[in-house]
């Protein structure tokens, strides 16, 4: 009978529209996210069948998110999250131009 209480306020949150409607979203756009991750790590590595290369994109992609801190001090969170997301592909698109 316990166990049934503890479901119960486990999913409490889920009767608010408002939260099944951002969580049901959150769901989808990460979902993307990994897809996104996956295909142009797999891309990476079929352009250039290096791991080297297949690191320096990985790599790439967490440099911007180091910077976000200092931008977000000064109450710009919006803007640095969309530095971060403009400057995540940069890595990518080098590596395909230079081959």
């Amino acid at each position: 009978m316990q166990e049934t209480s503890v479901i119960g306020t486990l999913f409490r949150s889920l009767r608010h529209r408002n939260f099944r409607l951002f969580w049901s979203g959150q769901l989808i756009s990460l979902i993307g996210t990994w897809m996104q991750n996956v295909g142009q790590a797999w891309l990476v590595l079929e352009l250039t069948h290096s791991s080297f290369k297949l690191g320096e994109k990985k790599a790439g992609v967490l440099v911007p998110h180091l910077s976000m801190p200092p931008l977000n001090e000064r109450g710009n969170s919006v803007l640095a999250v969309s530095i971060c997301t403009l400057q995540e592909p940069c890595p990518l698109s080098m590596n395909v131009s230079t081959g």
